[in-house]
């Protein structure tokens, strides 16, 4: 596979995931190009900060079901150095030992699950999304080089595949009700939107600027943002200025 060039691999990854339609067409696609890297089996972690609703997060993987079932059980996700090592770089990370030092039981229980030799990659997208895809086989180690010949390809699948499943799966993800905010905080939140002071929207809608505060202030406390800017954003987003 590596023999390919490197645009050839970003147009055919780039056509395939434009095709994807659902989470079980983009299951598919990942494992089909997992293959092409000589990888047997892919995890895809998306997880999503949204104010209001706190971390989502969302798994897809042909891990067999038994290693899955266990991670969960385990609480795994809590130790995974995968996750952590992950969030701190955008490099790809390559499995070894020396990565799961700290984690040596969850370490021999992947390996004896078939997940012995791998590589994950990070990325970030709108929304507060952040995904780490990993590519994982039972054998074949790999050495510097081949990892290092590895990394563009990664990368570029890494990054089609976050933006094609936030289109998927973020929508799939909990949103603020609209029945959360009261029509009037919806109606202030409107003319903030729109770039109005908390004395212009007072004078607009004839009551005090004291009283439109209050309303902000509730909204921000029920969206869990910080400013009526980011408010009125994620609100905007969510339908709920419609």
């Amino acid at each position: 596979m590596l023999n390919n060039n490197l645009t050839r691999w970003w147009e055919e990854v780039s056509n395939e995931f434009e095709r994807v339609m659902d989470e079980p067409a983009l299951s598919l696609a990942m494992a089909h190009f997992a293959a092409r890297l000589d990888f047997k089996f892919f995890a895809f972690v998306f997880r999503q900060s949204l104010p209001g609703t706190g971390l989502q997060s969302h798994l897809l993987s042909n891990y067999p079901n038994h290693w899955i079932e266990h991670y969960k059980r385990s609480s795994y996700s809590k130790v995974d150095p995968i996750l952590r090592q992950g969030a701190r770089t955008c490099g790809l990370v390559v499995w070894s030992d020396n990565l799961f030092s700290r984690a040596s039981s969850f370490w021999k229980e992947a390996k004896q699950a078939g997940l012995s030799v791998g590589v994950s990659q990070s990325a970030w997208s709108r929304n507060g999304t952040y995904t780490v895809l990993s590519l994982a086989r039972s054998s074949v180690p790999l050495d510097s080089q081949t990892a290092a010949e590895l990394e563009p390809y990664v990368l570029l699948l890494s990054n089609i595949v976050t933006l094609r499943a936030q289109d998927i799966l973020g929508g799939s993800l909990p949103r603020v009700q609209r029945t959360s905010l009261t029509e009037r905080e919806i109606e202030i939140l409107r003319w903030s939107a729109n770039g109005k002071t908390a004395f212009e929207v007072a004078d607009i809608l004839g009551i005090s600027e004291s009283t439109i505060n209050f309303h902000l202030h509730n909204t921000r406390r029920k969206l869990g943002v910080s400013t009526k800017l980011e408010a009125a954003a994620y609100a905007a987003r969510q339908g709920l200025l419609d």
